[in-house]
């Protein structure tokens, strides 16, 4: 009995422990809903830059989180493989959007 109860604490600790790291590399995506694109972002975006909203985002964050992204993206497969699949979603959102702006957006130019 007593070997699982130790077993239960750990996992318990083990768990919290998940929960405060993965806490402290969250990042607070709503800085990007914070003030719509402009008009020259989306341009630079439909002119092929598509780094410009990550670079929004990293704007809104401290150094020491961009470098341990960075880190995380460089060394840890599985890391890297979930952030591909999430910016791939993301570039898709972003696409969808573009499409449904472009006139707008060409309109205002």
């Amino acid at each position: 009995m007593q070997k699982v109860a130790a077993a239960v604490c750990s996992l318990s600790a083990r768990v919290a422990a998940l929960e405060m790291a993965l806490a402290d590399m969250a990042l607070d995506l709503s800085a990007l809903n914070a003030n719509e694109p402009t008009n020259s972002e989306w341009r630079s975006y439909l002119s092929g830059d598509r780094a410009i909203f990550a670079r929004r985002l990293a704007d809104t964050i401290d150094e020491k989180a961009v470098d341990h992204i960075t880190a995380l993206y460089r060394d840890d497969q599985r890391f890297h493989n979930a952030a591909d699949a999430y910016l791939g979603e993301f570039e898709t959102l972003l696409i969808r959007r573009a499409k449904a702006m472009t006139p707008i957006i060409l309109g205002a130019c």
